[in-house]
């Protein structure tokens, strides 16, 4: 698989200690995901990254890409022009762009023939992105900008690069940069809108539902409104995905000076799951269903025998372990944070807590291992809620706090459909009253299978 990973990330420059200062703690969460999407990247091998970006030059009604054996760039132009970057350019795959593009009658042009000059100059889309990716500094990148047309423009566009990113020996990462709307609260760099926070809603719950090429279908009212600067660079991306499986793993979203930043990866499904030592493709699925036929067979926990270097094996988080059996629930068990070394260890506790340890339920026999089915949940770290009108009980789970009580409660479950009946289930699941003061944080997963 040729994509092995699609990324939509902000791009304000105060992500950057040297420039946010003091205003770095108001985006946490953003910074927070930023450096976990630099692991997934990582983790995904590639050899190349592929930027978008709405700050690259635009030629109108066509699309222009950097053809310069080098890129450079600074923050000059926000104060800091000793924060610098200067990487290679992959010339061939940007020229095979362009020579695709042209070949389907697509605007698609090298800057120097659009009469560009300072042709090799890097934009902050690309440049903030590119500091959390430092430890992929020796890559090539291709960098590529928007154009004004129409988001359709943009979506076939991204079909072109799918079509060009064919060599199986060759890993591309592409990077959608763009911020949300710019229009969130009083004072907002484009002035206020009541819309723009409906825009970014909109837009998170379609990434993280995984329908991205439903952004294509926003209402052009509903745009305008949000003074947005991203959405035609993730209409590139759903274009590079549109025929692909895959998963989508939204890791944050916020907006506190008035512009919304929104961190997500997407994940080909035919290359996810680690490699175990036999070189065989594995998932979290797998591993749990292993763990538990195992334990129940043979009486021992199995190792975390997955490749080295692999995700569940460098990451920590909670798990939870969901067990059916014809339809119907067999078991349960998780942790909402990390008890473990890895994943792929909590994973493995989980299963079999889940099999034999739920106290609603008799412990799986041998005999009732045919035919169980598995999901397995990848917490990402909770964190307190800002405001409830935000949570989505389709893509947030909750956590409610009560001194040393705690209810959880997943995402996405079946007659779980408004925040107030999440709150409800999870107080009960905690013994937590009524009357009783509490903390309310949210967390998102990665289902297995979704």
């Amino acid at each position: 698989m040729p994509v092995v990973i699609g990324a939509i990330v902000p791009h304000p420059p105060l992500l950057l200690p040297e420039i946010g200062k003091g205003n770095l703690r108001h985006v946490r969460n953003t910074e927070k995901a930023m450096k976990e999407l630099a692991k997934d990247v990582a983790d995904a091998k590639p050899d190349t990254l592929l930027f978008v970006s709405p700050h690259s030059p635009i030629i109108h009604n066509a699309f222009a890409i950097k053809t310069d054996k080098v890129l450079k760039g600074s923050f000059a132009d926000f104060g800091y022009p000793d924060i610098s970057f200067k990487v290679n350019n992959d010339t061939s795959l940007a020229t095979s762009i362009i020579a695709r593009a042209k070949g389907l009658g697509i605007g698609l042009y090298s800057l120097e023939d659009a009469g560009y000059s300072h042709l090799g100059l890097l934009d902050h889309g690309v440049m903030v992105p590119l500091h959390f990716l430092a430890g992929s500094e020796d890559l090539p990148i291709v960098s590529l900008s928007i154009s004004d047309g129409d988001l359709d423009s943009h979506f076939d566009l991204g079909k072109v690069i799918a079509d060009v990113c064919h060599d199986p020996d060759k890993r591309i990462a592409f990077i959608a940069s763009g911020d949300l709307s710019h229009r969130l609260i009083p004072g907002a760099p484009a002035s206020f809108d009541p819309r723009g926070k409906e825009f970014d809603l909109k837009v998170r719950d379609l990434v993280a539902s995984g329908d991205i090429e439903g952004l294509l279908s926003l209402d052009d009212d509903l745009i305008e409104a949000a003074g947005e600067c991203g959405l035609r660079s993730f209409a590139v991306l759903a274009g590079v995905f549109s025929g692909l499986l895959f998963k989508s793993h939204f890791l944050s979203y916020e907006g506190p000076f008035g512009v919304g930043y929104l961190v997500a990866s997407l994940t080909p499904l035919e290359s996810e799951g680690p490699l175990d030592k036999a070189g065989r493709r594995s998932n979290p699925k797998d591993l749990a269903k292993r763990a538990v036929e195992t334990y129940i067979k043979e009486g021992w926990i199995i190792g975390a025998e997955l490749a080295d270097g692999d995700s569940l094996m460098t990451k920590q988080a909670g798990v939870f372990v969901c067990i059916k059996q014809e339809g119907g629930l067999r078991g349960c068990m998780g942790t909402f944070l990390a008890t473990k070394r890895n994943v792929a260890e909590e994973i493995i506790e989980n299963a079999i807590l889940a099999a034999t340890g739920d106290p609603r339920f008799l412990s799986v026999k041998e005999t009732d291992l045919y035919g169980l089915e598995y999901s397995v949940d990848i917490l990402t770290e909770p964190l307190p809620v800002k405001d409830i009108n935000e949570l989505d009980p389709k893509i947030f789970g909750i956590v409610i706090v009560s001194g040393k009580r705690r209810g959880l409660l997943l995402p996405d479950l079946e007659g779980v459909d408004t925040v107030e009946k999440q709150i409800l289930i999870a107080k009960s699941k905690g013994n937590i009253s009524e009357d009783d003061q509490f903390e309310l944080l949210s967390f998102t997963v990665e289902r297995y299978p979704r």
